[in-house]
């Protein structure tokens, strides 16, 4: 009897630590959604995206396909689902140099987390003012671009701390926005120029925050 409640303890005291570590398991970045095209013009509200996209000089003409916002990601949609066009996007300041840099803006995040790196964007996380989220390039070498694109989830303070980090790609900034979706969650839409040899693309991201808590 002694060795069963004994074994009942250690059995509940391990499920105790278990459930404390999934209740404070740390954030991650999750992308949730990317369409790309050549030559690419994007309409988009939070909800609904359209990309046309193709040139006629490559034989295959021009075509528009529609998403929309399903279960926690972006799924291609007829566009009989949903007759309105979504406001347009302008993408005309993109970054194909990897110039931009707003390093000096953000000297804490530049000095303690990102040093070396180029920050491009920094946006706060709603009602969350302990929590930011940056995107920057850091440079790669090996790659087409020299550089990649990156987004991380990082703690705001005067000591910043990254808290979860995911790959963009072998990306070019252009803009980046919330997509505040019917379901009430917020994803951060990233825009960028993609490496397509001699055509030029364009790509819709989409990034949430999530936890493995559940």
């Amino acid at each position: 009897m002694t060795r069963m409640i004994t074994h009942c303890i250690r059995v509940t005291l391990l499920f105790g630590l278990l459930h404390a570590d999934a209740q404070t398991a740390q954030p991650t970045l999750v992308r949730n959604g990317y369409v790309s095209g050549e030559h690419a013009v994007f309409h988009f509200d939070g909800n609904l995206l359209s990309i046309r996209y193709g040139s006629n000089r490559s034989g295959l003409g021009i075509a528009t396909d529609w998403y929309s916002y399903i279960n926690g990601e972006w799924r291609p949609v007829s566009k009989a689902s949903d007759p309105s066009q979504p406001p347009a996007v302008h993408l005309s300041q993109c970054d194909p140099g990897d110039q931009l840099d707003i390093s000096n803006r953000y000297p804490a995040l530049a000095q303690q987390v990102l040093h070396g790196s180029k920050l491009k964007h920094v946006e706060a996380i709603a009602g969350r003012d302990d929590k930011v989220i940056a995107i920057f390039s850091k440079s790669a070498p090996n790659t087409q671009t020299g550089s990649i694109l990156q987004i991380s989830l990082l703690s705001n303070g005067e000591t910043p701390r990254v808290i979860a980090t995911a790959d963009i790609g072998e990306s070019r900034y252009c803009r980046a926005q919330w997509g505040a979706l019917k379901d009430g969650t917020r994803d951060l839409i990233v825009f960028t120029l993609e490496p397509a040899g001699s055509s030029v693309s364009y790509a819709f991201q989409s990034f949430k925050v999530a936890s493995h808590s559940n």
